[in-house]
């Protein structure tokens, strides 16, 4: 049983690490000018869009964080 465990978490990191490699050498190949191919690009132009996205969300999470700190600062002073 623990055996079967390990291989499982084993082969799980395994994939883990082809995939993470192969997104850093895409994004990479993108940053340097080396990516060509069609999908490979659609696969960059999806990243950005997540990426973008993220960020809204943290920009408007820090926004409201930001509101709720000065609405605390007022109710202690005032």
């Amino acid at each position: 049983m623990m055996l079967g465990i390990i291989t499982v978490m084993m082969f799980t990191a395994a994939i883990a690490e082809v995939n993470t490699g192969s997104c850093k050498d895409m994004l990479q190949g993108y940053l340097t000018g080396q990516l060509s191919s069609a999908l490979g690009a659609y696969q960059v132009e999806a990243l950005k869009r997540e990426f973008n996205s993220f960020a809204d969300v943290m920009k408007n999470s820090m926004k409201m964080f930001k509101d709720q700190i000065d609405n605390d600062m007022k109710a202690v002073k005032g």
